[in-house]
């Protein structure tokens, strides 16, 4: 670590002698470097006052008045995992491809522990990003072959001079329409081109992060001062809201920085600093002895012993003492730092090392909706028109629609001209794309074949399939909805509800308020009655129960039977019955409540003390009432989400064992029937699926 600021006053005065044309220039150099001198010696003299700071509108209760922070260096695990989730996409722009990863520096940042403008202050801690291969669809890789922003700059980068000196820039004007585009992009983004109108499957990167490890060390009106290796910091007083302390004048400010905490040990935010200079009486010295050898200096000048602004140079290199240039060396500076509420005790962050390069492998790969034959959506970048490339990257549909051409699924884009949408079907046996006379109401292909489609100006949904193009089920209904992977639930348009097979003949007419489809059976609601019926439409349940819950699981079926009461009541008794609905668990006579459909042989019900258990069909206790909260068995993973007596969060088996316990409380949980689609996560931003496997953490 090297220290290495300074005052510059052997360059001011040497600059001078060299710009100096005239005796008169040169008497008045000399005294320019003497009056500067003067003011640097009198400011070191001068006594800083501090008071304390307004605290009146503090607020503990207010976040902004506090800042994360972290002294510990972060995991390289935690910044893999970081950089592996980073976003990456990539766009077809014939016969280019461009390539942008969102950096999402913000996020870094706070992984760090580093303030937001971390980065804009010290630009070289920024990460590097490097493509190492690039891997097509096709199978071939390339590892060259492409422009970044940082090349471009470099290539267009020139140097001129202005009053004598030179500086670079960047000369956009000599770049090209692909230069420009990349060199303009977000500034958020690393953007690439390559040369290649080939598909891109993945892409491996070399990401380069330097990292500083850190030391904090505490101080105290009883302990003021610490020894660093960058030098003593010492504090001097604390009033208030602001410190006031001297500390080395560390060429970059993220070496040593202060942190001051409230009294119960949150960090407070800085609002604003002031720093003077620290001028030892040695320093002082040597400065005093400086002016005097340039007072000598103005002598010569006018004895005309000293004639040009060589002559100077020489002189002042001859009389100037040595130890002038070494004073300069590790500078101290005195400083004020004002906080956001009243500071109880004041630590020093201190980088102790060289910043240490990190290196991570990653790689991104795409997803591809890609089907038997399948073209890729790509716009030419010189005449901004779209067509479709094969994997080799070859024109297989000429470019000839607009820019706002879109994809909406592997068989379905859409367009607009002016305030009429287009929605176009593709071909792939003619290679050819034909407009079609309705729009897509959902993407999503259904049953392998199939989406859901409406007139283009908006109304009923009907069915197209996606092979042909052709309307197969006439936009005549309200919604459409295929579920269990064989029946298509719909509403009418005039509200009834009723069931059509996956060929679209209809199993349950459309003359019920609410239809719900559970796998083996339907929940069909009319006249505030719900009943049950088969698969082949036939009514199980015959207005027996005031509600019902689910379907048949296990062969029996939860459901709700409600009696008036003399007084007016409602008494409700819950039972499972089976198809012939003879009642199998009578829940109330075993003195158990708020009971959930069986699911994998097991039923979550309650006790009289609100513990949480599991029965058998058989109504026996299969899991003994040992959990505050509990959910129903995941029908994928065979697991329930429980929460024991200690209130932590576990996966049980169907035994009663914990498999999996999580360490954090509980966030969200999102049960999906498809596996391993459940989220279960916790406050530490984990997230798990329904086997208690680790996933990525999403906060939607």
């Amino acid at each position: 670590m090297k220290i290495n600021k300074y005052l510059l006053v052997l360059s001011v005065v040497f600059f001078s002698s060299c710009m100096a044309q005239s005796k008169k220039d040169l008497l008045a150099k000399i005294d320019d470097d003497i009056n500067n001198l003067k003011g640097i010696i009198k400011l070191s003299d001068t006594r800083i006052m501090i008071t304390a700071g307004t605290t009146e509108k503090f607020s503990a209760e207010k976040a902004s008045n506090f800042q994360s922070t972290r002294t510990e260096a972060v995991s390289d695990s935690a910044l893999y995992r970081f950089f592996k989730n980073l976003e990456v996409s990539t766009s077809l722009q014939y016969p280019f491809n461009m390539i942008s990863l969102d950096k999402d520096e913000y996020d870094l940042l706070t992984l760090m522990g580093e303030e937001s403008s971390y980065f804009l202050h010290n630009a070289d801690m920024e990460p590097a990003y490097r493509p190492q291969k690039f891997t097509f669809l096709d199978g071939t890789e390339t590892n060259k072959g492409y422009l970044t922003r940082d090349s471009i700059a470099k290539k267009h980068t020139k140097i001129e001079k202005d009053k004598g000196e030179d500086y670079e820039f960047v000369d956009e004007e000599g770049m090209n329409a692909l230069e420009k585009y990349i060199y303009k992009a977000s500034s958020f983004n690393e953007n690439i081109a390559l040369m290649s109108s080939k598909p891109i499957r993945s892409i491996q990167y070399k990401i380069s992060l330097p990292v500083a490890s850190k030391t904090l060390y505490k101080v105290s009106p009883n302990s003021p001062e610490v020894k660093t290796p960058y030098g003593i910091i010492r504090l001097d007083t604390i009033v208030g809201n602001q410190v006031h302390c001297s500390l080395p004048d560390v060429e970059n400010d993220r070496d040593i920085k202060i942190q001051a905490y409230y009294k119960d040990g949150r960090v407070l935010a800085e609002k604003g600093s002031s720093s003077n200079t620290e001028i030892t009486p040695a320093k002082r010295k040597l400065y005093e002895n400086y002016i005097n050898i340039l007072e000598k200096a103005k002598d010569g000048v006018k004895a005309d012993e000293i004639k040009t602004e060589k002559d100077l140079d020489k002189w002042l290199k001859v009389h100037a003492p040595a130890a002038l240039s070494d004073a300069e060396k590790g500078s101290r500076k005195t400083a004020i730092y004002t906080f956001a509420g009243p500071v109880s005790s004041v630590g020093f962050s201190v980088s102790d090392s060289v910043p240490q390069m990190k290196n991570f492998d990653v790689d991104y790969t795409f997803k591809y909706d890609e089907a038997p034959g399948e073209y890729f959506l790509a716009m030419d970048f010189a005449k901004q028109k779209a067509g479709f490339l094969n994997k080799e990257g070859k024109w297989v549909i000429q470019p000839q629609f607009n820019e706002h051409f879109r994809k909406l699924n592997r068989y379905y884009y859409w367009d607009q001209y002016g305030d009429v949408d287009n929605t176009y079907w593709i071909n792939y046996k003619t290679q050819t794309v034909e407009k079609v006379a309705y729009k897509i109401d959902d993407t999503e292909i259904f049953d392998g074949r199939y989406v859901k489609i409406e007139p283009r100006t908006n109304g009923l949904n009907g069915i197209a399939d996606i092979n042909t193009g052709k309307i197969v089920l006439p936009m005549e209904y309200d919604n459409l909805k295929f579920t269990s992977s064989k029946f298509w639930w719909a509403k009418a348009e005039d509200g009834k509800e009723g069931v059509l097979d996956r060929n679209f003949k209809v199993v349950l007419p459309f003359r019920y308020d609410d239809v719900e489809i559970d796998g083996s059976s339907f929940l069909a609601k009319s006249n505030n009655k719900t009943n049950v019926f088969d698969l082949n439409g036939t009514n199980l349940t015959q207005n027996k129960y005031d509600d019902i819950y689910g379907g048949y699981n296990s062969g029996l079926l939860l459901v709700r039977k409600a009696t008036k009461e003399p007084n007016g009541n409602t008494d409700s008794k819950y039972y499972f019955v089976d198809k012939q609905n003879n009642i199998r668990i009578n829940l109330g006579a075993k003195g158990w409540e708020d009971a959930k459909p069986f699911s994998e042989g097991l039923a979550l019900v309650e006790n009289s003390n609100n513990e949480k258990g599991y029965i058998n069909p058989a109504g026996q206790l299969a899991i003994p009432f040992k959990f505050q909260y509990a959910h129903s068995f995941f029908t994928t993973s065979k697991l329930a989400l429980v929460q024991m007596k200690d209130n932590s969060y576990a996966l049980i088996n169907k035994k009663g064992s914990v498999v999996k316990r999580f360490d954090s409380e509980l966030y969200d949980f999102d049960r999906e029937s498809a596996d391993r689609k459940t989220r279960i996560k916790f406050k530490d931003r984990t997230s798990y699926n329904e086997y208690g496997e680790q996933v990525e953490y999403t906060s939607f």
